[in-house]
C-alpha cells in the first residue's frame, strides 16, 4: 500500500517538476528483499515518470552491519546493477559512487563476542588516521579496493577504502552497461585526484 502511494506521489511531483522544463531523477536501492530499504520502491512503475535513477550502489556493510567490510566492494556493485537492469533501462541509470568509507572497529568480550562498530569518513580524513596509526594499505582484488588494519587499545580497527583506483574500477561499469552517468555521495568527501579518474573513465 505504502509503494503505490509512493509512486502516485513520484508521479504527481514529477508532472508539476516536468511542466516547468525540469529533469526528474530519483534516488533508489538497488534490488533486493528488505521491505523496508528496497521493496518501498516499484521500480517499473515509477519508470515512465522520472529521468533518471541514482542507484545507491553502496553500503554493503551499512552503518550499524554485524559484520565489518566493503561499503561498496566491485563484485557487488556489479550484481547490484544487473539486477537493477531488470527492472530500469540502461539510458535512465546513474551508477551511484560512494565518496567515503568506514572505519571498523571490533572489540573481543569477555564471553568471546566481537562487538563492532563503525564510522563513515571522508577520503582526505581516513587518510590521516591510517598515517597516524602506521598502518599498513595493501590492494584487494576481491574487493577491488585498498584495504588497511591497526590494533589500538587491544581495539582491531579495518577499513577498505575508496579513492581514484576504486572509483574507476565501479565507474568502468558505466560503459559496460550503457548507464547514463555517475552520482555521488556526498560532496566534499572526496580527493581532487577522484574527479581527474573519474573523467578519464566517463569522458
Amino acid at each position: 500500500r505504502n509503494q503505490d502511494l509512493f509512486t502516485d506521489f513520484v508521479k504527481e511531483l514529477s508532472e508539476a517538476l516536468r511542466a516547468n522544463g525540469l529533469t526528474v531523477s530519483i534516488d533508489v536501492t538497488i534490488p533486493g528483499g528488505s521491505l523496508n530499504w528496497s521493496q518501498v520502491y516499484d521500480r517499473k512503475a515509477i519508470e515512465p515518470h522520472v529521468d533518471y535513477f541514482a542507484v545507491m550502489t553502496y553500503d554493503e556493510h551499512w552503518g550499524s552491519s554485524p559484520k565489518s567490510g566493503s561499503v561498496a566492494s566491485l563484485r557487488w556493485v556489479e550484481r547490484g546493477i544487473q539486477r537493477t537492469l531488470e527492472s530500469i533501462p540502461s539510458e535512465k541509470i546513474l551508477l551511484g559512487l560512494p565518496f567515503y568509507t568506514r572505519l571498523w572497529e571490533e572489540e573481543r568480550q569477555p564471553n568471546g563476542r566481537i562487538n563492532v562498530s563503525s564510522k563513515a569518513y571522508g577520503m582526505d580524513k581516513i587518510m590521516e588516521i591510517l598515517e597516524e596509526n602506521n598502518a599498513q594499505i595493501t590492494w584487494d582484488e576481491t574487493t577491488g579496493q585498498y584495504y588497511s588494519q591497526f590494533i589500538v587499545d587491544n581495539k582491531t580497527y579495518r577499513v577498505w577504502l575508496e579513492e581514484e583506483r576504486s572509483l574507476a574500477l565501479k565507474s568502468s561499469l558505466i560503459e559496460k552497461y550503457n548507464l547514463a552517468g555517475f552520482a555521488a555521495w556526498r560532496k566534499d568527501f572526496e580527493k581532487d585526484e577522484v574527479w581527474l579518474s573519474l573523467y578519464e573513465v566517463v569522458k
